[in-house]
């Protein structure tokens, strides 16, 4: 247990976590959940969000900067976390380190790493509940700025590249039933190439976009096609 930490805060520290939300920047949104961290009694809090190719993960600096730098997803105990999902804990530092998966669905978006002086069931479902209202903060404030997209960008993207993955849904989406996931390559330099899918009440219905060419006209027939 972390001392002076009593388990009824977990709902109290939630709930005004949540409310804070609503008029904190998307720039801001690192130092909110490291402020949520300390509040739940843990030592501290990052946020990591995978690339656009999946290769890396890429810490969200605070408001104070000082960021960490990116991590590879694979051969990382971060990495390991993210791609299956599973939470990862690291004792060879003076806190306990504790990776915990952020996902939107069945969508893997990246990873919270937090450190605690030590760590038994009460931290644990801390760790995972922040974890869980972190991930809905990250999709929310994605959805009406492009300060976290092109955070996790790294280089440029054409502009029919643009054009193309405003319109297309999540890359990976599902149920207990049905799993659909798609990728993009080159992710930054796509033409008319796009995709689509969605869940209806008892069907998945999907899409394939392939216009001609590979300039701005194309995007912008494979955006049509979407829309």
């Amino acid at each position: 247990m972390v001392e002076g930490v009593d388990d009824s805060v977990l709902g109290p520290v939630l709930a005004r976590l949540l409310e804070r939300s609503h008029d904190t920047a998307p720039g801001e949104l690192a130092s909110l959940i490291g402020h949520g961290a300390r509040d739940l009694g843990l030592a501290g809090a990052a946020v990591y969000l995978a690339d656009l190719q999946q290769t890396h993960l890429i810490p969200l600096p605070p408001s104070d900067g000082g960021a960490d730098a990116a991590l590879a997803v694979d051969g990382t105990l971060a990495g390991w976390c993210y791609r299956t999902r599973s939470q990862r804990l690291a004792t060879d530092t003076p806190h306990l380190v504790l990776w915990l998966p952020l996902v939107d669905g069945i969508e893997r978006i990246g990873v919270l790493r937090l450190t605690a002086p030590s760590l038994d069931p009460n931290t644990l479902e801390r760790a995972r509940a922040l974890a869980s209202l972190t991930a809905l903060l990250v999709v929310s404030k994605t959805l009406y700025s492009d300060t976290l997209l092109t955070t996790v960008r790294t280089r440029p993207m054409t502009l029919q590249a643009e054009l193309a993955w405003a319109f297309m849904p999540p890359r990976t989406l599902g149920t207990t039933a049905v799993t659909s996931s798609a990728v993009l390559e080159p992710a930054y330099e796509i033409g008319g190439d796009a995709f689509d899918h969605a869940l209806g009440e008892r069907k998945l219905h999907l899409a394939v976009v392939d216009a001609m060419g590979h300039d701005t006209a194309s995007g912008l027939c494979a955006a049509l096609a979407l829309a």
